[in-house]
């Protein structure tokens, strides 16, 4: 309100800022209060700047991220295609910024199971900034590891592998092993060896994501839980309830202290151990 005052309802300046509240916002998961806030913001640049203008596609992008964490994925396309051209128009079709919006673009129709659509917008955008930046910058390998969740997703497991292991390559290059990004390359592969029936390869790539995220996380960290009931779920599997049973627990008490009882991840905690105890039972 401090700013509008100053500046006036329709300075670029309170767009950015409606827009920087609008992020906080979704980020904390308040989606319906950011909605208008980005809504503001892109009229307001659209009145300043035109309705051609870099910015604007900035501004679409957002608001296409909003409606896609609400499902509305039909609203969403529109909005990431105009950001899209908008970009091309302005940048030429190579830039990285096109990049950008054909893995958002990529990541939709993976949502809507378009998989011919996702596969050529993931290619299109790991073609751009291999030229653009480099086979090995971190960007690229985004992409690729997107372009293997798409394979993953479809079961197509053989083709998802290298893009996966190639990914991962690239971010301890540039990143380092220990940074905390690696933790999500780690725990992809171990979904993807699992998927494969390589239980044992599975289990050493989700014990080096837990190690990474305690390490650079902290132990009591989300993240850090997802990946102990993924572990915990493939030693199911491998028949080793007690180690299975520990990082349940783990997690259960991780889920409680950050989302409470009752919300889903914290209740499926709590189902995995109900259904370990009942195993345990029967073998008694």
């Amino acid at each position: 309100q401090v700013i509008e005052t100053v500046l006036g309802t329709a300075h670029p300046e309170v767009a950015t800022y409606l827009n920087n509240l609008a992020e906080l916002l979704r980020v904390q998961g308040k989606l319906l209060e950011a909605e208008p806030m980005y809504k503001r913001a892109l009229a307001i640049d659209e009145r300043a700047q035109g309705t051609s203008h870099p910015i604007i596609a900035i501004r679409l992008n957002n608001l296409a991220e909003l409606f896609r964490d609400r499902g509305l994925l039909e609203e969403a396309e529109p909005l990431y295609q105009r950001a899209l051209a908008i970009d091309m128009a302005a940048l030429g079709a190579n830039h990285p910024n096109i990049a950008t919006y054909l893995n958002n673009l990529a990541g939709l129709y993976k949502s809507r199971e378009l998989w011919d659509k996702a596969a050529e917008h993931y290619t299109r955008a790991i073609a751009i900034d291999e030229r653009a930046l480099g086979p090995n910058h971190p960007d690229v390998a985004i992409y690729l590891n997107n372009l293997a969740g798409l394979y993953k997703a479809q079961g197509r497991l053989d083709e998802a592998e290298p893009l996966y292991l190639r990914a991962l390559r690239i971010n301890e290059e540039a990143l380092g092993a220990e940074h905390t990004d690696m933790a999500i390359y780690f725990n992809n592969i171990a979904l993807l060896y699992k998927a494969q029936g390589k239980l044992q390869d599975a289990r050493l790539y989700y014990e080096q994501a837990i190690d990474i995220g305690e390490r650079t996380l902290g132990a009591e960290h989300p993240q850090v839980a997802t990946r102990m009931t993924n572990l915990g779920a493939l030693l199911v599997d491998m028949k080793e309830l007690d180690a299975a049973q520990a990082l349940f627990q783990k997690a259960l008490e991780v889920r409680r202290n950050t989302v409470g009882e009752n919300h889903p991840d914290t209740l499926n905690c709590a189902e995995w151990l109900e259904s370990i105890g009942e195993i345990q039972a029967e073998m008694a």
